[in-house]
């Protein structure tokens, strides 16, 4: 209880309560009316929901975000696919698949692209991996979205995905490391053609401001 605390760290109750609101809203902290303060469970989720905020508007920080997304598969991916099982290699070639028909209407696949990644590391059983890669995705996905970034290679987008699915259930490491780089590096050429594109526009923007002037 909070009376307790205040006793044993011998500091105000107000101090407490600030303190406890704090902790409660990181989800470090569980409030359970009229039995006292428990320790939480183990969450990301306050951090990356906070995380999520600050950085979808940003497309510089977005391509770090990238970065980092990028350097997580790749150096996991070796360790996925030694513990790979068949079941495993059945549910990629299924989002494959679903992939293959929307592509070839030349429609997007966000749901889908979602699932493969998601798909790729399951068998690791990590949470937090899973966590993180998955919070990610739907960053950058509320980012192409805001900023318009339209992806016009759908198809192009989809034989990515089926090099990096034939290198995993193939077995070679190296090549899924590879093939895995190059697609998180046509992502980053997407985002720095739209960064481009709104400083020029920026650019004229103030330049027409400037020519407004009296």
């Amino acid at each position: 209880p909070e009376t307790e605390l205040v006793k044993q760290l011998g500091i105000s109750r107000n101090s407490v309560r600030e303190a406890v609101k704090a902790l409660s809203a990181l989800g470090m902290i569980e409030v359970r009316r009229g039995s006292g303060l428990f320790v939480g469970d183990f969450s990301l989720d306050p951090l990356l929901d906070s995380l999520s905020y600050n950085v979808w508007m940003e497309l510089d920080a977005l391509t770090d975000l990238l970065q980092v997304r990028r350097v997580l598969e790749v150096g996991m991916i070796g360790q996925a696919i030694h513990e790979m099982r068949p079941a495993d290699h059945a549910k990629l070639k299924a989002v494959l698949a679903q992939m293959k028909t929307l592509a070839d209407r030349n429609e997007e696949f966000p749901e889908e692209d979602r699932e493969f990644h998601r798909c790729l590391f399951l068998c690791l059983n990590n949470k937090v991996l899973l966590k993180l890669l998955d919070n990610f995705w739907l960053m950058l996905r509320r980012a192409i979205e805001n900023f318009d970034i339209a992806n016009v290679t759908v198809m192009r987008t989809y034989y990515d995905h089926a090099e990096i699915a034939e290198a995993v259930m193939g077995g070679d490491v190296e090549t899924a490391r590879v093939k895995l780089g190059q697609h998180y590096a046509g992502v980053a050429e997407r985002l720095e053609r739209s960064r481009q594109a709104r400083a020029k526009l920026n650019v004229r923007g103030h330049a027409a401001q400037r020519n407004q002037q009296p």
